[in-house]
């Protein structure tokens, strides 16, 4: 018994499917309305044959951050492994894998600036690993191949410098953020996804969230291009699909909202007049001429 959530990246729930496929029960916890994971609904879907749980540290959409630490005690009282998917909270978030209890964590460089195609596996000491790549040994025995040292570098000088940065961008980033929220109420066709409380530290820092009334998130997302702006309909990873995202879906929006959801994202090197700018366009897209 695999149990894993209805809002995770696609690169656990491909998986999950696989394992499924393969004659593994798996269970996909739905989160509340806000995006959140509660360990009391995780608790009441273990039982005996309960193996791993996989849970994501953020969420990549609506920028919702677990209680990783919380639903990892419960896990482990059902004696399963638990896994988290922190790629998104990296450099956005706290990290802290001897804090949450967790008995294995991915992360991602390219989501702190490193090179893309590079990627980190964290083990805690005697976690069962059965390797996936075999051949040469490399790794331990844990990934054959001649290692990327050049992309593993260039991962940890990025790792190194974001989370020096993390606390102070964090505040830098939820200001930007609250600044978005705020700007984008103002217009009637406009609703937050989510309810992101000015401070808030239970979202992530840098990602804002809206469904617009009356279009169509391709249309926003080439509106907004043409005012030189780079936005998105969902996941950056799935920006090719026009289908209602899974992580909306999972919230309970209905396809006719979830068609206009509009995902907002910043990084190290957005400013407050960026922000501005941004919110000087708005109004031009909404009532497009």
């Amino acid at each position: 018994h695999v149990v894993t959530t209805a809002v995770e990246h696609d690169a656990v729930l491909a998986p999950a499917r696989r394992l499924e496929a393969e004659g593994f029960r798996v269970t996909r916890l739905a989160p509340n309305r806000q995006g959140f994971v509660e360990p009391a609904a995780l608790e009441a879907v273990l039982d005996e044959d309960a193996v791993l749980v996989s849970v994501q540290a953020a969420n990549s959409e609506v920028g919702s951050i677990q209680p990783i630490a919380a639903l990892a005690r419960a896990a482990h009282g059902a004696g399963a492994l638990f896994h988290t998917d922190a790629v998104q909270a990296l450099g956005k978030a706290p990290v802290d894998v001897v804090a949450w209890g967790v008995d294995a964590a991915s992360f991602s460089a390219h989501k702190v600036g490193g090179p893309k195609g590079v990627g980190a596996l964290y083990l805690r000491a005697r976690t069962p690993f059965e390797p996936q790549a075999i051949g040469g040994g490399q790794e331990s025995g844990r990934r054959s191949g001649t290692q990327n040292v050049a992309g593993a570098a260039g991962f940890a000088a990025a790792v190194h410098a974001a989370c020096g940065l993390q606390e102070r961008e964090a505040a830098r980033l939820s200001a930007l953020r609250d600044r978005l929220y705020a700007g984008l109420a103002a217009h009637d066709a406009v609703e937050a996804t989510v309810d992101v409380a000015p401070g808030s530290v239970e979202f992530l820092p840098n990602i804002v969230h809206v469904l617009v009334r009356g279009l169509e998130s391709e249309t926003l997302i080439l509106r907004f291009d043409l005012r030189g702006f780079g936005v998105s309909g969902g996941s950056a990873c799935s920006s090719h699909s026009l289908a209602p995202s899974h992580v909306l879906h999972a919230l309970g929006i209905d396809d006719d909202r979830a068609h206009g959801a509009l995902r907002i994202s910043m990084g190290r090197y957005t400013t407050e007049r960026d922000v501005d700018a941004f919110l000087g366009a708005v109004a031009g897209v909404l009532d497009w001429s």
